[in-house]
């Protein structure tokens, strides 16, 4: 249990080494795009998904240290801390992602049209599909 803290280095170094840019809802086109990315292309990506998962991560993190804050001094109790932790991150990432979801999406369209197989085949942000419907 005490060696716990190790686990985080370890599985972002694992991600960051593991170049795999395989997403559950991806399209078939950025299928595609990724399967013919250079290997600077595809660290470039990885690095992309590293950096937004650090973000999300350090955000939630945040919220959750000042909802436990919150709820052991105005409620004085732990389970109100804990409930607090679990509900306003939940609903601050909710609001955050439905405002921040198209500039994420068209940051992605344009990484993935600036890759050079989709400038050869003439791929632009405007007719790439992120997720299969």
């Amino acid at each position: 249990m005490r060696y716990l803290f190790l686990l985080l280095p370890l599985s972002i170094l694992l991600l960051c080494t593991s170049h795999s840019t395989w997403s559950p809802f991806q399209s078939d086109q950025v299928k595609e795009i990724c399967s013919h990315m250079t290997a600077k292309e595809r660290r470039r990506a990885v690095g992309r998904g590293a950096v937004f998962g650090s973000i999300l991560g350090g955000f939630l993190g945040v919220i959750g240290f000042f909802g436990m804050l919150i709820g052991k001094w105005f409620f004085d109790s732990l389970l109100t801390s804990v409930i607090i932790i679990l509900l306003l991150p939940l609903i601050l990432m909710g609001i955050s992602f439905w405002k921040l979801k198209p500039l994420i999406d068209q940051s992605q369209k344009e990484f993935l049209a600036s890759t050079q197989w989709s400038e050869e085949q003439g791929l632009t942000s405007d007719q790439i599909v992120l997720r299969r419907s």
